[in-house]
Parts: C-alpha cells; structure tokens; sequence
C-alpha cells in the first residue's frame, strides 16, 4: 500500500483480506471433513489396508482389520516394515510384488497388482493364505504402497 492511500482503499483490501480468510476458513473444514470420512473408510474396512515407504518398507498407516488379521496392534506396526515383522514367510513373493509395482507402462503413471494370491504369517506364527492388491502411489514427491 501506498502512503497516499484513501480510507476506501484500505476498506476494499480489509474486505478482500475478509474475504480470502473465510475461504481459507472454509477450505480448512472442508478438507477436515475429508479427512475425517477418509480415515473412517480406512478404519472401518473389513480388509487389512496399510500404508507403507517404498523406500524401507515401513508401515506408515495400518487399519483395524491389519490388527486383526496379523495380531499386531497398530503402535507395534508403525515404523516397522513388514519384513521386521516377519509378516511374509516368502521375501521372494514380496520382492516380485515390488518388481511388478515398480513396472509402468504407457497407460499408467504408477504400478499395480491386483489379487495376487500370497502367504503371510501372523504374529503367533500361524501361517495363512490371502489375497492382495497393491498400488504405487505418490505422495508430496515420496513413493508409498
């Protein structure tokens, strides 16, 4: 602003400013209220859903049915990778699903696999048979499955 600036002029920027506050406002709880209905889809989902780095593997986000399926609760997940927690009886299966997600083509921009049948084991040491489905996503320039 200028120091020759009319009392009109600095009515029209306080207004805007208003005006752009309240946006920002309606922004912010509309992106809470995102939110909100995203972890509860996440949370609620009778499937395991986990989100973890490409980088180490590392569990980022585990839901409900990720700790009753593998018996591990979700603070023990978080910032352990799979691997740490002997979830996969067969590292080879789980490095081919990698190889296979790091895979692009033409047609997509990031990798997939869809119902691959696989092994795990839970935390008692019990093994069982699933199925799984995983895609390479992206997020604020890091790679996460």
């Amino acid at each position: 602003m200028s120091e020759n600036a009319t009392y009109e002029d600095l009515l029209k920027r306080i207004q805007a400013l208003e005006h752009e506050v309240s946006e920002l406002k309606n922004t912010r709880r509309d992106l809470q209220t995102e939110n909100m209905y995203f972890r509860k889809i996440f949370h609620s989902s009778p499937d395991s859903i986990t989100i973890s780095t490409v980088e180490d593997g590392k569990f980022i986000h585990v839901n409900d049915a990720f700790e009753r399926m593998f018996g591990i609760n979700r603070q023990s997940a978080i910032g352990k990778s799979s691997e740490t927690l002997g979830l996969w009886p067969d590292k080879a299966v789980r490095k081919k699903m990698l190889i296979h997600l790091r895979k692009k083509d033409r047609f997509k921009k990031e990798g997939s696999v869809r119902n691959v049948e696989f092994q795990h084991r839970r935390a008692s040491g019990e093994l069982f048979d699933g199925s799984g489905s995983a895609e390479l996503i992206e997020i604020q320039g890091k790679a996460y499955i």
